[in-house]
């Protein structure tokens, strides 16, 4: 993880105009996150907002309320502390729009402007019901290079959550929200049904290789150690048992 950010080469593609929403868990949370904002303005300038647990639950009851905070900010984090909260309080318009609050260690204050910067550069993908998932990649002023590493990255990262893999993935497209999806990637069911069997495959060839190497994997001196007690163990119990043998040969 880098601990600086260079703003002339790394802030080209970042979401500089987004207007940020931070949920915490109370007011003293609040009074240091706008002081770090005050602080860092050129990391932090885009957090417009800063709400507290229990301002949201009295200020946005209704559900207008939690849609008018919706629409009126383009990205939320929240104090991952407060997150399992959060459900009850947004409501149901956040998880239409797909727009749950992004978790955000803020118990680590020194890593606070990081970690927003990092939460913005990220992409988010919620694996749905349906048979169609959706993953920003870039916008259309990114160099082309950059999208293409963004498209790639976000393949492999989403194709990991879904079940069977690559094996269950029939086709990819790119699109802008107001263009036609231009299909890249196509599988018939057939062929679906062959990389299937390859995903398999390679899954078990992996799994075999890991045990092989965790078998010949040489012992660390804890496990040594405890090798060594587990044989001296077993060594007493069959010298006991033994002298138990004679004893009862003794006596008969």
């Amino acid at each position: 993880q880098k601990e600086r950010v260079d703003r002339d080469d790394e802030m080209e593609d970042y979401l500089e105009e987004a207007e940020l929403c931070v949920v915490v868990k109370d007011d003293e949370t609040k009074e240091w996150v706008q002081g770090m904002v005050d602080r860092f303005p050129v990391h932090l300038g885009s957090v417009k907002k800063v709400l507290t647990l229990d301002s949201l639950r009295r200020k946005h009851r209704e559900y207008k309320d939690q849609r008018e905070l919706l629409r009126r900010y383009d990205f939320f984090l929240a104090d991952d502390r407060v997150l399992p909260m959060l459900g009850k309080h947004l409501g149901k318009a956040f998880f239409k729009a797909k727009r749950q609050p992004v978790p955000i260690a803020l118990s680590r204050k020194k890593y606070f402007p990081f970690n927003v910067m990092q939460a913005l550069r990220a992409t988010y993908v919620v694996i749905p019901k349906g048979t169609c998932v959706n993953v920003k990649v870039g916008n259309t002023g990114m160099p082309p290079k950059r999208l293409a590493e963004n498209v790639r990255a976000a393949l492999s990262g989403t194709v990991d959550q879904i079940p069977r893999g690559w094996g269950n993935v029939r086709s990819v497209s790119v699109k802008t929200p107001g263009s036609a999806a231009l299909p890249v990637y196509s599988k018939t069911p057939e062929e679906l049904s062959e990389i299937a069997k390859m995903v398999g495959a390679v899954t078990a060839e992996r799994a075999r290789n890991k045990e092989e190497e965790e078998e010949n994997e040489p012992l660390s001196n804890t496990q040594k150690r405890e090798e060594h007690l587990r044989k001296r163990a077993r060594e007493e119990a069959a010298a006991d048992k033994g002298k138990r043998d004679a004893k009862g040969g003794n006596e008969e």
